[in-house]
């Protein structure tokens, strides 16, 4: 018996392209290994190649914070998923983003997550001394030039990294 079962699948007009009845949108329930059951929505323009997806959780877990200590070069290879409702803090550089700043659901490494962190600082921010500062910090983090931590305010249980280092604490 497979895992996963198509749900839904339909067309629609493309956003980015606006090509009529182009986008293929199908919906997927399937049971994620160390996840649980899911529904995955995943589109793709026919046209231009425009794609998105995102996980809807059908189970929650428990409230937690999930603490990463990067201590060295290997630490930024670590690989996260971070889950729908899921709020990140870095203390050292006085960050916290909530989750409906994110993507709902998404697979990162910890560098991959401090790109993503410095790209949208770069589009929302509009005090550019600050912003710089700022930029600059996040890059002292992806050089490693000092350990820092990653909170993850996990509010469905649902998000994970994989590494022996994680410290976990219930709510």
């Amino acid at each position: 018996m497979s895992d996963k079962k198509i749900i839904n699948e339909y067309l629609m007009d493309c956003p980015i392209c606006k090509a009529k009845n182009s986008l293929v949108i199908r919906e997927i329930i399937y049971d994620m290994p160390q996840y649980g059951m899911s529904l995955i929505v995943g589109a793709k323009c026919e046209k231009c190649g425009y794609r998105f997806s995102y996980i809807i959780p059908y189970e929650i877990g428990k409230k937690r914070v999930i603490e990463l200590k990067i201590e060295n070069e290997r630490d930024l290879n670590i690989i996260m998923f971070i889950g729908e409702n899921t709020d990140i803090e870095i203390p050292e550089i006085k960050t916290e983003i909530l989750s409906s700043e994110l993507d709902e659901g998404f697979v990162t490494t910890v560098e991959g997550l401090l790109v993503r962190i410095r790209e949208q600082v770069k589009t929302i921010c509009t005090d550019e001394d600050n912003c710089k500062n700022y930029l600059m910090q996040i890059d002292r983090l992806l050089h490693l030039n000092e350990a820092f931590t990653i909170k993850l305010h996990d509010n469905y249980g649902r998000t994970r990294i994989y590494s022996e280092k994680i410290k976990v604490n219930y709510e």
